[in-house]
């Protein structure tokens, strides 16, 4: 049992690096919390830049930014600057 929560935490935790490398951090955040199950935390949220497009990352989770233009749902671009 600990040998497969060790295999998961290692392939998660090797995905989100593998999405950091691809691109560059816009910015970093660190939010307080509360879970009703732990109680008070600290979350870690980082805007990225992958192949010129935005992404958020929390933790595990990959998010892409969409923008409004003329009604329909576009990926943002990031600012290249």
């Amino acid at each position: 049992m600990k040998k497969g929560f060790l295999w998961v935490f290692l392939i998660l935790f090797t995905v989100e690096l593998g999405a950091q490398e691809g691109g560059h951090i816009i910015k970093e955040y660190r939010m307080k919390g509360r879970n009703k199950f732990v109680g008070k935390e600290i979350v870690n949220v980082r805007t990225l830049c992958i192949e010129g497009y935005k992404f958020l990352i929390r933790g595990t989770s990959i998010v892409q930014f969409y923008e409004d233009q003329d009604g329909l749902p576009m990926p943002a671009k990031c600012d290249v600057n």
